[in-house]
């Protein structure tokens, strides 16, 4: 479970240094709604403080694992839709570049 919810944590990050980067180089927009708001405010600031609340949930999600017989299935399920975004970034950034 560790690994696991390391890795969604790197892709995490990896998507948001992504986003800010091709949003303040104006190559992408962001797609979420929500996020919308906070990327205008500062791209960078707005990754940064989302990596930093994944980055607690995960770890308040490794501290009850052992409570949440589904938190497994949960996790391989938004490792799934995380490695997509993941292969979004490069296929941009490979259009980019």
């Amino acid at each position: 479970m560790k690994k696991l919810l390391f890795i969604i944590f790197i892709l995490t990050v990896f998507d948001a240094v992504c986003t800010a980067a091709g949003m303040l180089c104006g190559a992408v927009q962001e797609a979420n709604p929500v996020m919308v708001q906070f990327m205008a405010w500062h791209p960078g600031a707005a990754s940064a403080l989302v990596c930093a609340a994944v980055g607690g949930i995960l770890l308040g999600l490794y501290r009850v694992r052992s409570r949440i017989k589904w938190l497994f299935s949960a996790m391989t399920a938004v490792l799934i839709a995380k490695i997509g975004i993941a292969v979004i970034h490069v296929m941009w950034i490979s259009q980019v570049i």
